[in-house]
């Protein structure tokens, strides 16, 4: 089972999520496990009941929750002091999907990002 993550964006100004409630149902029917981090989904007028109900686990801002995850779905890269972070707890095999933004001041992180972004 393919567990995916869709964490809370980060980035000043960002409102939007990078999946749904509509969309958890989609994944969680295709048999994944779908984790969405608790005010995901706030600034795109969703609450974590919303997500609750169709089938994801709400998890908290533990960063040791990437270190099993398959698949993170992002808006934006997050913001550049919880980069570092993130990078470090994610596993090997984990893949990142998101917007790619030239806007976004690349940091020294962003090589290790992007060998792990899977950008649209």
């Amino acid at each position: 089972m393919k567990i995916i993550m869709v964490p809370r964006e980060t980035r000043e100004a960002e409102t939007r999520v990078a999946a749904t409630p509509a969309t958890v149902a989609s994944l969680v029917k295709l048999g994944c496990h779908v984790l969405v981090q608790t005010g995901a989904g706030y600034y795109s007028g969703f609450c974590d009941q919303d997500y609750d109900a169709q089938g994801a686990d709400i998890v908290g801002n533990d960063l040791d929750v990437y270190r099993n995850v398959d698949l993170v779905l992002y808006v934006k890269r997050p913001a550049e002091d919880l980069e570092k972070a993130i990078l470090a707890n994610l596993s090997t095999n984990c893949a990142i999907l998101g917007f790619l933004d030239p806007q976004i001041p690349r940091s020294h992180h962003s090589r290790q990002w992007y060998q792990k972004f899977l950008g649209v």
